[in-house]
């Protein structure tokens, strides 16, 4: 039989569960194999919890991957020591002096999907200088409708508190990966200068991966 759906693909649940009857909606999950004789596949879900459900509940979790961020709020990142928080619409005007924490918002934007700085680089610490830990909290809508509440923290000194949860569960970056496909997409789109600057053949594989191909001879 065809196997439609890859082991560790995400995909998006609308059904019920064949081991307890739960009813799914719109939730996220990662394929872990599918029964050899049925269309049935086994899921896991961002809590942990594992399922049996029939393949014709199942979709590619691709197409959640775009979304509307709707909150931002930090403490003790960057500049902001203290708490910060806004709300974002889909135009926002942000304006300020240099150096009064306009590219903050970018900073946490990115730290919270990516937990990185603009360059990518996970192992630096952007926390304020006066504070042990780095905290950003991000509201948002994916494209299926669905409000969804993003927190990460990061203590200065022991790793055993830093967090990552989405809607007040753990999560794995591995996990979170399905809102926002590629880190370096996500950073080529947010950050237009991340792509500017990476060589010519990184630049040519990011765009061979996603432009359609084109017909020369048309």
């Amino acid at each position: 039989m065809h196997n439609k759906f890859k082991i560790d693909e995400m995909v998006i649940v609308n059904g019920i569960g064949k081991e307890n009857g739960t009813i799914y909606k719109n939730r996220i999950a990662k394929v872990i194999c599918r029964d050899p004789f049925y269309f049935d596949y086994n899921i896991k879900f961002n809590d942990g919890t594992e399922d049996w459900i029939d393949g014709k509940c199942l979709k590619v979790g691709r197409r959640i991957l775009k979304m509307k961020i709707t909150y931002l709020k930090t403490i003790g990142f960057r500049k902001f020591e203290n708490e910060f928080e806004t709300d974002l619409f889909d135009v926002t005007s942000i304006t300020g002096g240099n150096a009064k924490g306009k590219t903050n918002i970018l900073y946490a934007v990115i730290w919270g999907f990516l937990g990185c700085n603009l360059t990518g680089d996970d192992k630096v610490y952007i926390g304020n200088k006066n504070t042990d830990n780095c905290y950003v909290e991000i509201h948002f809508i994916d494209n299926l409708g669905v409000n969804h509440t993003l927190k990460r923290l990061k203590n200065k000194y022991n790793n055993k508190k830093n967090f990552l949860l989405l809607d007040e569960k753990q999560i794995s970056q591995d996990e979170l990966t399905s809102y926002y496909s590629d880190k370096k997409l996500f950073l080529s789109i947010v950050n237009s200068n991340y792509f500017i600057s990476r060589s010519p053949a990184d630049q040519k594989a990011l765009l061979d991966k996603y432009l359609p191909e084109i017909d020369i001879k048309e």
